[in-house]
């Protein structure tokens, strides 16, 4: 039982660390690519980047006393503060669009963008987190497995939709989700 507070405890340390570096303002490095000219603005996925706050908390409830808490709540961690480690020694930055605030889901883009600094975009933290998440739920829940795919991949698409992230940032979050649930299955196998 111990064991999975202290790994939830540095899962919160690192996202701690996470709004201290997020605090220090703009990033030196823009991953920006031509790809990312083709990617459209679609405020309506301002809902999808949202729901990965009460995904993260379901699953943190839900996995709790089952036999992937432990291997689900290390794998956040270890991608948490090893991301962190990046977002220290390469604070990259996010160009956004203007935003109006006429339309319904355009307003919560502002929300967004005025809640979240543009720096430290690189590798998304929405990215990994969501693809954790919904590995770990998966292995819990195999009948819900492709629900909870197309939710982790919405979340995952949003950040680029509504210009939080660059495409390299999303590939970036899907190489850290793989690196710790690896290194959670090696600990915990």
């Amino acid at each position: 039982m111990s064991e999975k507070f202290l790994l939830l405890a540095l899962f919160f340390f690192g996202v701690l660390l996470f709004g201290v570096l997020n605090q220090k303002g703009g990033g030196r490095f823009n991953f920006y690519t031509p790809l990312d000219s083709l990617v459209p603005f679609a405020p309506v996925f301002s809902i999808p980047y949202l729901l990965l706050f009460p995904y993260i908390a379901f699953a943190g409830v839900v996995l709790f006393r089952t036999e992937y808490a432990s291997p689900y709540y290390a794998s956040m961690a270890f991608a948490m503060c090893s991301a962190a480690v990046v977002w220290f020694l390469f604070p990259s930055k996010m160009a956004r669009p203007p935003v109006s605030k006429k339309k319904f889901f355009e307003k919560i883009v502002f929300k967004i963008y005025e809640g979240d600094s543009h720096a430290n975009a690189f590798p998304s933290s929405h990215v990994f987190t969501s693809l954790i998440t919904t590995y770990f739920l998966a292995l819990e829940y195999p009948a819900a497995a492709l629900p909870l795919a197309v939710l982790g991949a919405s979340v995952a698409a949003s950040t680029v939709l509504i210009k939080q992230h660059f495409a390299v940032d999303v590939v970036a979050g899907a190489v850290w989700a793989y690196a710790g649930i690896g290194v959670a299955l090696i600990f915990f196998a």
